[in-house]
């Protein structure tokens, strides 16, 4: 009887044990749920807070970019403006000869009058140039609108992470378009792309921003190169088939990446660079976004001296 019960006890300790065991488990589960969940809040707040920074640098660049096609509007306008003026007095003038014509009073003086002020205004140049300031005047509105449209595909909030298909190869030039401050005065840039290249699904506000901080991170690594060189640094972006991936290389002619930091460069807040110039979370990010978010391949090739060759991969 005494075992019995001694057999019993440690059953029953048994079960209590265990039954705590599975109220620890489900505890320990709760909180790894819950520092998943705060885990991904975070991430989506670190990657809106780079979007924002991004944006705040690119700002300056961007007012430049769309000021100046501003500008030659504003001038081509003006020159409209005056010589459409100068027409409509011609204009005024052949009305006071139509006149005369009709009540028989002498032409000729009307006639001189109309010669000379031709002249004066040159029409035969107005002629010529309205229309090509007209065209102008188109340019520089497409140019703006172009602008403005890669300003807002490249500021879409990070809020929605739901995935369309798009086309790479706009999305590349949307941040060209966004980034053109940024490595206009430092590198010459290239494209290839290829053109049957189909439509692949991703969140495009998160794969602008992978490819814009590899992009400047190209353009760091030649200012830094060539600082003080009176020649451009080359980039050159370039897309194609890997595989059931769609691959887009971007590559430079740097420095290229030192063997011993080349497995550090996508460690969180691991830079290269001074205090003040950078916190580290570029190619992070463009890791996070190409192999998490997106099950794609972000690839480095490297040789010092010679430059670098991000290669990115995402499921077609």
């Amino acid at each position: 009887l005494n075992a019995r019960l001694s057999v019993a006890a440690r059953i029953v300790n048994l079960e209590r044990k265990h039954a705590k065991s599975l109220q620890n488990a489900r505890e320990l589960n709760t909180q790894l749920h819950r520092a998943h969940d705060d885990l991904k809040k975070s991430h989506a707040r670190l990657l809106q807070q780079e979007k924002l920074s991004s944006l705040g640098q690119l700002a300056g660049g961007i007012a430049h970019e769309i000021n100046t096609p501003i500008q030659f509007i504003n001038s081509n306008i003006q020159f409209m403006q005056d010589a459409f003026s100068d027409r409509d007095t011609l204009l005024q003038k052949y009305g006071g000869l139509e006149c005369m014509l009709k009540t028989g009073g002498p032409i000729e003086p009307a006639l001189q009058e109309i010669k000379t002020f031709a002249r004066d205004i040159d029409l035969d140049y107005l002629n010529r140039e309205i229309p090509a300031a007209l065209s102008q005047v188109k340019d520089g509105m497409q140019q703006i609108a172009s602008i403005v449209q890669a300003l807002k595909e490249f500021s879409q909030p990070y809020a929605s992470d739901q995935e369309k298909p798009v086309a790479i190869n706009d999305v590349i030039e949307n941040v060209l378009t966004v980034s053109h401050n940024q490595w206009a005065e430092v590198a010459e840039v290239t494209t290839c792309y290829e053109p049957s290249l189909p439509m692949v699904s991703c969140v495009p506000g998160d794969l602008s921003q992978a490819l814009l901080n590899i992009l400047i991170n190209a353009v760091q690594a030649i200012a830094d190169t060539m600082s003080g060189e009176p020649t451009k640094g080359t980039i050159i972006i370039s897309t194609g088939y890997s595989g059931s991936h769609a691959e887009i290389r971007i590559s430079d002619n740097g420095p290229g990446i030192p063997a011993e930091i080349r497995d550090k460069i996508f460690d969180p807040f691991f830079t290269t660079r001074e205090v003040g110039k950078g916190a580290g979370q570029g190619l992070t990010i463009a890791y996070s976004v190409i192999t998490q978010k997106h099950k794609g391949e972000l690839l480095v090739e490297t040789e010092p001296g010679k430059g670098t060759t991000f290669i990115i991969r995402l499921p077609l």
